[in-house]
């Protein structure tokens, strides 16, 4: 995968973070309107996110496509059938993190080429963590290498969930999968699924499991946590939503 397209797609998030670094202690100023592609709210914060990462791939790529989360697909300006690369980004994922003061959130963006994910990058502006991969290259944490393995001082298995769905009925699934019980001490929900899948790369966790996610959510740290050598399964419901993810860590 071409340097140049890393550099400015980290380029691109590191300047876009400004919008939530400068809100986040700052709520009361931060504007609500209704999302177009559902019935929740959406932030100016997270508008104004996507909108100069949007723009910045638009000028320096014009015949690559961009999927937003909140603004839809945005066509590529040049049609140039050789070029078959589409960006997949999510400028705020983890909002209601933001909004309640949480500080636990990133930027998602995923470049696709032939369908296929082939670069990923996802920053948490507030500990100024990159986490990015490209496909057959591994996964890197600010620029060192990352690989899913089980702390050895871990004493019991933690499970990450993520995903629209009731936790019960994800916690009965995985309790009906691994044939053990599940309390509140082996969950955690940390309300962002591209964290949750980079945490899950660290070897933080030992499963990841989502159901219900949007591609814009899931691209990216789903990279990021296969090339840090975890075991993936996912289906999806249409070429904008996940239905079920779990990624296990290998115990070798």
């Amino acid at each position: 995968m071409s340097r140049a397209y890393y550099n400015a797609a980290q380029s691109a998030l590191r300047s876009a973070s400004k919008h939530i670094l400068q809100n986040m202690d700052r709520i009361d100023r931060v504007r609500f309107t209704p999302d177009p592609n559902n019935d929740e709210q959406v932030s100016s914060v997270a508008l104004a996110v996507e909108r100069e990462i949007a723009e910045r791939i638009q000028t320096l790529y014009p015949s690559h496509s961009l999927l937003c989360k909140h603004a839809g697909l945005i066509r590529a300006e040049i049609d140039d059938p050789s070029e078959q690369y589409h960006w997949v980004l999510d400028p705020l994922d983890g909002a209601t993190n933001f909004i309640s003061g949480i500080p636990y959130f990133c930027i998602s963006l995923a470049l696709f080429h032939n369908r296929r994910c082939v670069l990923a990058l996802v920053y948490q502006p507030v500990s100024d963590e990159l986490f990015s991969a490209s496909i057959g290259e591994s996964a890197l944490l600010n620029g060192k290498k990352l690989r899913a393995r089980k702390a050895a001082y871990q004493t019991q298995s933690l499970v990450m969930l993520a995903g629209q769905t009731p936790v019960n009925e994800m916690v009965s699934e995985l309790e009906s999968l691994s044939k053990h019980e599940l309390t509140t001490s082996n969950i955690r929900l940390i309300g962002s699924v591209g964290l949750g899948l980079c945490y899950h790369a660290m070897g933080a966790c030992d499963v990841f499991f989502a159901q219900n996610i949007s591609i814009c959510e899931a691209a990216a740290g789903l990279l990021i946590a296969s090339e840090a050598g975890t075991i993936i399964k996912k289906s999806q419901k249409s070429d904008h939503t996940i239905d079920r993810v779990i990624s296990l860590i290998t115990t070798s």
